[in-house]
C-alpha cells in the first residue's frame, strides 16, 4: 500500500509528463546546452544539442543578440560541432562540420586549423599499416640420422625414471618386499649411464611408487579450514569499511546530517538517506556532501561532489516528507527551473529520489546572497543597485515570456558572484501554465517584506507582482532598509495594501530623482499604474546607466 505522499508524486510525474512544455527551445538555449554537454564529455548530446542550434540560426558571429539585452559573445555553432564529432570518433562528419565553418568564414581561421590539424591525426592514426613482404621460410635443416644407443640394464632404466627422489628414498621405494637384512645402500647403487642424459628413458610397465606421505590429522584439516575461513572475512570487512554505507541505511551518529531528518525514539536526528562512511565522510546516496551551504525552513542546499564534479545538492527536510503539498512545490521547482535557461537564472542540472527522498542538484555558484550583501554593506551606491536590478529584471522577462512567474522574489533568493553578476534562484512557489492547479486559488504565498497587493488580497500573481517585489528589493538596496516595517507579519501586509512608501531620498538623499520615481512607480498599488513590463525596466536602467558612465 502506497503512503498519500507518494501517490501523490506519482501523479505529479503523470501530469509532467503528459503537459506540453513551458516553451519551445530557441537557437541560443540550444547551443548552451551543446556547449555545456561538450564541456561534460557528453558528446553525443552534444552533438544533438548543437545540430539543433544550427537549425534554427544557421549563421555563427560574435556578440549575438539572445534575448532582451542579453548576448550570445561567441556564437560558434560548426566548430563546436567538429569537435563534438571528433570526441566520437566521427571522422567524416567532423571534416564536414570544418567544411560548413569555412564556407561561412565567420568563425575563428586559426581555431578551424587546428581543429583540422586534429582531425586529420586522428584520420591518419586510423589508416591500416602498408603491407609487408612477406620473408621467405628458411631452408629446412639438415637431416641427421638418429644416433642409436644401445638398451638400457632393467635396474638402471628405473632408476632413471625418478632422478627427482632423494638416494635415501629410493632405498626405500625399490625393493620394499625384501628382508631388512637384503636392503641395498642408497651409496652401493650403480650411477646411471652418460648416455642416458640425451634420450627418453623406455616406459616402464609397473612405474614405481610415490613417496609416502603423511596423511594430515583431524587437527591439520581443521587448522586449514579456520585459517582460509579467517582470511573470507576478514575480505568481506574490509570490502564493507571501505564503501559507503548503502542508501537507505541509517547510521547511529551524523551530526550534520541530523538536522534534516525526524526525531527518533533515542532523540537523534537521522536524515532518510544519508550516510557515512568507515572514514566519516557523509554521503547522499552517491553524493559526497563536502559541506552545508544554507538551510531554510523547509530544505538544505550542500556542496556535493559526484564522479568528479562539484554542484549543489537541495533536498527537504525530514519533517517535511509527508507533506504532500511541500513535494509538489519541491519537485515544481525543479521541473520550472530545468526549462529556464539564462545567464542570470541559478541553472538546475537533473533531480532524483535516494531512498524516497527527493532531491535537485544545481550549478555551484561562488558568492553570497544579496540579503548577505546588504546586511555587511548597507546601503549600495545607486549605479551598482541599479545594476544588479536591472540584471534581475532581465531574468524576470526571462522567465515571463515562458509563462513562469516567481512569486517569492526577496534579497535570500538572488545571488552576487564576485564579478556583480547577480543570478535569481528559488522558484519554488512559481506559477506556470502548465503547473496550475497545483495549490489553492487565493492562496497566498511569499514574503510579507516584498508581496505585491494583489497577491495579499488573493487576486493572484501576475508578471506585474514580481515588479512590485523587486521595486521593494530596489528600495532597499537604496536606503538600506524596507519600504514598510512593522512589529507583526499583518501590519507589514497591511501597509503594503495602503500605506504609500516613504520616498527613498528621504533616507539617503543621494539617489537620483529618475531612480526614484522608477522605484516609486514599481511599488504603485494597482498593477496597472506599474511598469508594463521587465523589459521596460530593463530598458530604463540601462539607459540611465549608460548616461551615468
Amino acid at each position: 500500500m502506497l503512503k498519500p505522499w507518494c501517490r501523490t508524486i506519482l501523479l505529479l510525474a503523470g501530469l509532467w509528463a503528459a503537459a506540453p512544455p513551458a516553451a519551445a527551445e530557441e537557437w541560443h538555449e540550444a547551443y548552451r546546452a551543446g556547449v555545456q554537454a561538450l564541456g561534460r564529455g557528453n558528446a553525443q548530446a552534444a552533438v544533438t544539442a548543437l545540430k539543433r542550434a544550427i537549425a534554427m540560426r544557421p549563421e555563427p558571429g560574435r556578440n549575438v543578440l539572445t534575448y532582451g539585452t542579453n548576448f550570445e559573445p561567441r556564437y560558434f555553432p560548426y566548430l563546436r560541432l567538429a569537435e563534438a564529432h571528433l570526441a566520437l570518433g566521427q571522422i567524416a562528419e567532423a571534416r564536414a562540420a570544418l567544411e560548413a565553418s569555412a564556407a561561412r568564414d565567420v568563425e575563428p581561421a586559426a581555431e578551424r586549423q587546428g581543429l583540422l590539424a586534429r582531425v586529420e591525426s586522428a584520420a591518419e592514426a586510423r589508416r591500416p599499416p602498408p603491407p609487408t613482404v612477406a620473408a621467405a621460410p628458411p631452408p629446412p635443416p639438415a637431416t641427421v640420422p638418429p644416433v642409436t644407443e644401445p638398451p638400457a640394464p632393467p635396474t638402471t632404466t628405473t632408476l632413471a625414471a625418478a632422478p627427482t627422489l632423494p638416494p635415501t628414498t629410493l632405498a626405500r621405494a625399490a625393493a620394499p618386499s625384501r628382508p631388512p637384512s637384503t636392503t641395498v645402500p642408497a651409496t652401493t647403487l650403480p650411477a646411471p649411464p652418460t648416455t642416458l642424459a640425451r634420450v627418453e628413458p623406455a616406459p616402464v610397465a609397473t612405474p614405481a611408487p610415490a613417496p609416502a606421505v603423511p596423511a594430515p590429522g583431524p587437527g591439520a584439516s581443521w587448522l586449514v579450514f579456520g585459517a582460509v575461513a579467517l582470511a573470507l572475512v576478514a575480505a568481506v570487512a574490509w570490502t564493507v569499511l571501505r564503501k559507503p554505507s548503502p542508501v537507505g541505511s541509517e547510521p547511529a551518529s551524523l551530526p550534520s546530517l541530523a538536522l534534516d531528518g525526524p526525531r527518533t525514539g533515542s532523540g537523534s536526528h537521522v536524515s532518510p538517506g544519508a550516510s557515512r562512511d568507515a572514514q566519516g565522510q557523509e554521503w547522499f546516496g552517491d553524493f559526497r556532501l563536502l559541506g552545508l551551504l544554507g538551510r531554510g525552513g523547509m530544505a538544505s542546499v550542500y556542496k556535493a561532489e559526484r564522479l568528479g564534479e562539484l554542484l549543489a545538492l537541495k533536498r527537504p527536510l525530514g519533517s517535511f516528507l509527508e507533506d504532500r503539498e511541500f513535494l509538489a512545490r519541491f519537485l515544481r521547482e525543479a521541473d520550472i527551473g530545468r526549462t529556464l535557461n539564462h545567464p542570470n537564472i541559478v541553472r538546475i542540472l537533473a533531480r532524483g529520489h535516494v531512498a524516497e527522498v527527493p532531491y535537485f542538484t544545481m550549478e555551484l555558484l561562488a558568492g553570497e546572497t544579496l540579503q548577505a550583501l546588504v546586511a555587511k554593506r548597507g546601503a549600495l551606491p545607486p549605479r551598482e543597485a541599479a545594476s544588479l536590478v536591472a540584471q534581475v529584471a532581465e531574468a524576470l522577462d526571462f522567465a515571463h515570456s515562458k509563462g513562469v512567474v516567481h512569486r517569492d522574489l526577496k534579497p535570500s533568493n538572488i545571488m552576487v558572484l564576485a564579478d556583480g553578476t547577480a543570478k535569481v534562484m528559488d522558484f519554488g512557489i512559481a506559477r506556470a501554465a502548465r503547473f496550475d492547479g497545483l495549490t489553492a486559488t487565493g492562496a497566498f504565498m511569499g514574503t510579507p517584506d516584498y508581496v505585491a497587493p494583489e497577491v495579499i488580497e488573493g487576486r493572484g500573481a501576475e508578471a506585474r507582482s514580481d515588479l512590485y517585489s523587486l521595486g521593494a528589493l530596489f528600495y532597499e538596496l537604496l536606503a538600506g532598509v524596507r519600504p514598510f516595517t512593522g512589529d507583526t507579519a499583518f501590519a507589514i501586509l497591511r501597509k503594503h495594501c495602503g500605506d504609500p512608501p516613504r520616498p527613498p531620498s528621504q533616507l539617503a538623499p543621494a539617489i537620483p530623482a529618475e531612480i526614484e520615481a522608477i522605484v516609486l512607480r514599481l511599488l504603485a498599488k494597482a498593477p496597472a499604474d506599474r511598469l508594463a513590463s521587465a523589459e521596460e525596466l530593463v530598458v530604463s536602467l540601462r539607459d540611465w546607466l549608460n548616461r551615468a558612465a
